[in-house]
């Protein structure tokens, strides 16, 4: 409690003073480079969600060892308070140090410039939506022996990888500002319930924790629940890292976790599960799957080039400079032993933004 009340205190006293003092601080020449408010929106967000998972760590900790209903449900809600204040008063107070403006009428301003946007955001809706049927049917076909019933694990995991494809298709020939934010928006939402998951929170914890620990596997092994935010990272970090006014190759650099992960190493997951026979040496992954994958983020490649009008190729080294980068990756997922949901987009990110 005492713990608590002096972050609490700390945080409202630094913050009224920025906000006091807004208009007379002389911010650092590194703070005060050129970047968009969305870029500043996420640096707010990665620190704040920083201090979730470790200075307001102890909290949660009391929260999962307390021995009483009582006690537990009493650290939870500090652990509320405290998460929801800094919260807000990072992105009300820091982001609007950094913007020089009030950022809550920013964020009113954005979102009335996207209203026309609802049916993209609704369209995003509904593959949440479908994602979270499929983790009740999956519940559902789970047996207590540790038998399986329905759809194998494999094909549920890697049907999150096409719903993600499909949100991130739609994103950057939408609207790929929208997109920015929704990516940040999402990896706040995947933190804060994994957090609440781990450490049981009061009322919801127990409850998130067996509807998602039936989609977890042998990277899952810890007490935290990985793989979804590395997924959601894969995917997102291209349209993080690649400015969104940049065409060409780089445009095509946006789509590196729909072409490496949706395509590429879903279909190499399932051909090889199915059809697999030949391994690669000291893995389990094997030459079919790899040359499924390889086939499919190619197809996935050329589709993306005649859907989306900024992706141009001035020149034919420009085509061969992709082919290559596409296989390489491909040839990087049948062998490597790290976790392919950061590693695969990142590394097609690289060599493609390589000219």
């Amino acid at each position: 409690m005492l713990y608590s009340r002096w972050v609490t205190t700390v945080e409202s006293q630094f913050f009224c003073f920025v906000f006091s003092q807004l208009d007379a601080i002389k911010m650092p020449s590194f703070l005060t480079a050129s970047r968009s408010p969305f870029v500043l929106l996420l640096e707010v967000v990665v620190s704040w969600l920083f201090l979730l998972v470790t200075v307001y760590a102890p909290i949660g900790i009391k929260a999962r060892v307390a021995e009483d209903a009582a006690s537990r449900r009493k650290w939870s809600v500090y652990f509320y308070e405290i998460t929801a204040g800094a919260g807000f008063l990072l992105l009300f107070g820091w982001l609007s140090l950094l913007l020089k403006t009030n950022a809550f009428y920013w964020t009113v301003s954005f979102i009335q410039s996207k209203i026309h946007k609802a049916s993209l955001v609704f369209s995003w809706v509904c593959c949440v939506i479908a994602a979270l049927r499929i983790v009740t049917w999956r519940r559902q076909g789970s047996t207590g022996s540790g038998e399986e019933e329905g759809l194998p694990k494999i094909f549920v995991r890697k049907s999150f990888h096409f719903i993600a494809s499909i949100v991130f298709v739609t994103g950057l020939l939408g609207d790929v500002v929208l997109l920015h934010v929704a990516c940040t928006v999402a990896l706040v939402s995947f933190i804060l319930i994994e957090v609440i998951r781990a450490y049981r929170l009061w009322p919801i914890g127990d409850s998130l924790h067996d509807y998602m620990s039936c989609l977890t596997d042998d990277r899952d092994s810890g007490r935290v629940i990985v793989t979804h935010i590395y997924l959601l990272l894969g995917f997102a970090l291209p349209v993080w890292l690649v400015p969104t006014t940049k065409k060409g190759v780089f445009k095509l650099a946006m789509y590196s976790g729909v072409v490496s992960l949706g395509i590429g190493d879903s279909l190499a997951s399932i051909f090889g599960k199915w059809l697999g026979r030949i391994k690669w040496p000291d893995s389990t992954k094997t030459l079919e799957g790899t040359l499924a994958g390889m086939v499919g983020q190619i197809a996935m490649g050329a589709i993306l080039y005649s859907l989306d009008p900024e992706i141009v190729l001035e020149n034919t080294s420009q085509k061969v400079h992709i082919l290559v980068s596409l296989v390489f990756t491909s040839l990087l997922e049948g062998v490597t032993l790290q976790i392919d949901n950061l590693v695969l987009p990142v590394y097609i990110l690289a060599l493609l933004m390589v000219q």
